[in-house]
């Protein structure tokens, strides 16, 4: 309404998926490069985050994008042992107690993770893109195997190594 942006170039380039912006990357960032070799400032938005009051806000930094995948072993037996100290709680349970304790445990600002897949039981394997895991086993029978792989995003290298030196901490428990 004041006109100020009247004299200003705007260039509006809109993407996809950040994390899987397809191939060949050089074709699929070309026109994002391009944007950005040219703009003296350039501004992200993704859908505003919203504050436990109901406030949204914006973003102002970039947190980083990796993964982790936590891999579990328990005896194999049959489901009457469970409780005993012979048998213990198989690989699916161990999961849980993991998964539960980063979630409970591993929280600070500016962190997120998240259990995007898992699986266990008899067998339990990941594939290689680390999208889809396949497993079996019985109801009676205690899980020998369990996969989980999910995200870590953190705004820094320095909380990126101390967020999995805590979930490892949790792992070694």
């Amino acid at each position: 309404a004041a006109g100020t942006l009247a004299p200003a170039d705007i260039k509006i380039v809109l993407t996809g998926d950040e994390e899987r912006p397809g191939s060949s990357l050089d074709v699929a960032r070309r026109d994002l490069i391009e944007a950005g070799r040219w703009a003296d400032v350039a501004l992200g938005f993704e859908g505003l985050s919203v504050d436990a009051d109901g406030l949204e806000y914006g973003t102002i930094a970039r947190r980083s994008s990796t993964s982790w995948t936590l891999t579990t072993t328990g005896r194999q037996a049959h489901s009457s042992g469970v409780f005993s100290d012979v048998s213990g709680y198989g690989a699916i349970y161990e999961m849980v107690r993991i998964l539960d304790d980063w979630r409970s445990d591993v929280r600070e600002g500016n962190l997120t993770f998240n259990v995007g897949v898992m699986g266990g039981g008899t067998t339990a394997e990941i594939d290689d893109r680390g999208l889809a895991i396949s497993s079996s086993g019985k109801t009676n029978v205690i899980a020998q195997t369990a996969v989980a792989r999910g995200g870590l995003r953190t705004l820094t290298p320095e909380q990126d190594a101390d967020v999995r030196a805590k979930m490892q901490a949790i792992v070694a428990l």
